[in-house]
């Protein structure tokens, strides 16, 4: 991954190669902060926190939204902790035995009109980035300057981009999207309709 200043000028240049999404995607939430459906917020978007996310580093005030194409990718993001356990071999004797069991989320689906993402899963932008898929999928949790938190930091800062689409790394072969709700065009839109009373609608920008 190029440094801050290199990311910097080359995103500059890579604006022109921004790409649209239009369609349905899903979101994984904890159950409990859905515990009362009159407060809870299907679009919540939290800032970087102390251990920062895949895109966004530690301490950040930076918010984001993570979205997953599909309904299984949602899921599994959103379990990451019982399905990393679940592939081992003392993972799999708690499997048998009850003592491992996937985290109660609720699956909502989110439509989303953008015009401006890094597809980061396209080779020529990658090479652009002089990074590579390996390293995009890398772990990130306690990794000083990591690199996909460089991106993610250097994206916001240019204000050119609603955020960037990337690889699932929980669910290899398929995809992605990391939104920043501050960065969104007026023109684009991001929705949840409820069917459940009293949840309510939630929409961004």
């Amino acid at each position: 991954m190029l440094d801050p200043s290199g990311l910097a000028q080359t995103l500059v240049a890579l604006r022109p190669l921004a790409t649209p999404f239009v369609g349905l995607t899903y979101r994984s939430v904890r159950l409990v902060h859905f515990a009362d459906l009159k407060t809870a917020k299907p679009l919540f978007a939290a800032p970087g926190g102390a251990a920062g996310t895949r895109f966004v580093p530690p301490g950040s005030p930076t918010r984001s939204l993570y979205l997953a194409a599909d309904p299984d990718t949602a899921y599994r993001e959103g379990n990451q902790d019982f399905y990393r356990t679940a592939g081992t071999l003392p993972g799999q004797t708690l499997l048998l035995t009850g003592g491992l069991r996937a985290a109660a989320v609720v699956l909502v689906s989110v439509y989303a009109r953008l015009s401006r993402l890094l597809d980061t899963r396209d080779p020529t932008i990658q090479a652009q980035l002089r990074t590579t898929p390996d390293e995009l999928a890398a772990g990130w949790l306690g990794v000083t300057d990591a690199p996909t938190q460089r991106l993610g930091h250097a994206m916001h800062q240019d204000g050119e981009y609603e955020g960037l689409m990337y690889k699932s790394v929980q669910h290899p072969g398929h995809d992605c999207l990391v939104l920043f709700p501050d960065r969104l065009l007026k023109t684009s839109a991001v929705h949840f309709r409820s069917d459940v009373p009293p949840l309510k609608d939630a929409e961004l920008p």
